[in-house]
């Protein structure tokens, strides 16, 4: 049998010698338990998906990848549009800050390229994890 303690984040399993009178709701119970605590940790986003989500509502950014630095700290993110153009680059500098006020604890290297019609694939090679490619 299957215990979920939600208030401990403890998992165990627990074994009995006879089975419980109504093994359909004590079933029901644990699986309801189950069910929450998977709700709680289906939410639970990585800085680099955020950071991908966050750029990702300008409509003109294409694609971004994001590299963590060695230390652990320190964060990459590199962020192809099509053309330049001051209103979309204003657009991610908005942004931009609005991750940098989320995560004050990371340091953030912020890059804007525009890629002016070249492949994406020739751009985005080695510049780290990609977290948003528009499809």
């Amino acid at each position: 049998m299957y215990n979920c303690d939600l208030q401990n984040d403890r998992f165990e399993w627990t074994h009995r010698k006879r089975k419980p009178k109504d093994s359909s709701r004590e079933w029901r119970r644990i699986s309801s338990r189950q069910a929450k605590y998977e709700r709680l940790f289906s939410q639970v986003r990585t800085i680099e998906s955020n950071i991908g989500f966050e750029l990702s509502l300008v409509p003109e950014v294409e694609c971004v990848t994001v590299r963590r630095q060695e230390d652990g700290k320190g964060l990459r993110v590199l962020t192809i549009i099509n053309d330049k153009s001051p209103e979309i680059r204003s657009k991610i500098y908005k942004r931009e800050q609005a991750i940098i006020d989320a995560y004050p604890m990371f340091e953030f290297d912020f890059h804007i390229m525009s890629r002016m019609g070249r492949s994406l694939d020739d751009l985005i090679r080695g510049t780290g994890e990609v977290v948003f490619q528009k499809r």
